[in-house]
């Protein structure tokens, strides 16, 4: 992806609905994502069970075009990296609730490691609505 890195400086107001839709405590100031035109990449990290689980979430026009597991850190639930299961979140969107807009399949032994990626999903396509465009009144700090 050819592309700018860029800043989005989180408010109070953004790490409180951060929270509220994704159920992440989001404690940085800033987030550093890539664009080129309406698409972006995400490189985010929250806990599964116990360690990290980082993703790179590509979205594109409010919609996840593309979501992969980095690095995976857990004893187990790494079932979550397979083509086929990542292929749920192609083309999800964040409804007017905060949810995604489609089921995710759980996996038996995986349920944190799936918990996390949909947060993740969510959490991204959040970022995603604050720094576009079409969204200009909601974009705080986005550089």
């Amino acid at each position: 992806m050819s592309s700018n890195v860029k800043t989005l400086w989180l408010q109070a107001e953004q790490k409180q609905e951060a929270q509220r839709v994704a159920n992440i405590e989001l404690r940085q100031a800033r987030i550093k994502y890539w664009q080129a035109g309406d698409t972006c990449l995400w490189i985010l990290s929250d806990i599964g069970k116990e360690r990290p689980i980082t993703f790179a979430v590509v979205t594109r026009a409010q919609k996840i075009e593309r979501m992969e597991v980095m690095v995976f850190r857990e004893a187990r639930g790494d079932e979550i990296r397979l083509p086929a299961y990542t292929a749920q979140f192609v083309d999800q969107t964040l409804t007017d609730d905060g949810e995604l807009s489609r089921h995710v399949d759980g996996i038996s032994g995986a349920t944190y490691s799936v918990r996390t990626m949909k947060r993740i999903a969510r959490l991204a396509l959040l970022l995603d609505r604050w720094i576009m465009p079409n969204n200009a009144s909601t974009v705080v700090g986005a550089e």
